[in-house]
């Protein structure tokens, strides 16, 4: 059971990185940001983590520091590792953040 939890959540991590990372245009982008957003807001951790990982680079959406610290923590908050990880390195180097 583990492991097909595991599949399934690196499956949806891809699938919302692609729709992000491969949106050639404007009306795709935000389509794409609309769909993962809704799915945060549904508390989907690897959702969460993707909007984290948008707002941190500025991707679809504003570049936003403390609204990527925010979604990390909310994927934190529900186990995943990945956004843990973020958390710790965007707070270690808050000083050298460029927005």
């Amino acid at each position: 059971f583990q492991r097909v939890s595991e599949h399934d959540e690196a499956d949806a991590q891809a699938l919302l990185d692609a729709m992000v990372q491969d949106s050639t245009d404007e009306d795709s982008l935000e389509s794409a940001v609309e769909w993962t957003k809704s799915a945060a807001e549904n508390d989907f951790a690897v959702a969460q983590f993707a909007v984290g990982t948008m707002y941190e680079l500025g991707k679809g959406v504003p570049k936003d520091r403390d609204e990527a610290i925010q979604w990390y923590q909310r994927a934190a908050d529900q186990g995943h590792p990945k956004a843990a990880e973020k958390l710790k390195k965007l707070r270690r180097s808050s000083s050298g953040w460029r927005p």
